[in-house]
């Protein structure tokens, strides 16, 4: 299986984004906001930058980043890159 994210150097976090299906979406990393994982409630951003840590696989992630948990998200606690709901 080929990594669709920066290896981070810490086996447990790149298992568990590996497991999650985590990949990053680098052409929207040049964004104000986010897209995917910055659109998911369990995002929490770090210092309002496109870093930030999930609370659902307690591991870092960045908002342009997703995972397989993101498609099955409420779509009422989606919000947009603006902190509004979509």
């Amino acid at each position: 299986m080929t990594r669709t994210f920066p290896p981070t150097g810490n086996a447990r976090e790149d298992e568990i984004k590996t497991k999650a299906g985590y990949v990053e979406y680098a052409v929207f990393a040049g964004q104000h906001g986010g897209y995917f994982c910055g659109t998911c409630a369990a995002f929490r951003p770090k210092d309002y930058g496109q870093e930030g840590f999930c609370s659902g696989l307690k591991v870092p992630v960045v908002s342009y980043g997703c995972c397989n948990y993101w498609r099955i998200a409420i779509r009422e606690n989606w919000i947009g890159a603006d902190g509004l709901p979509l």
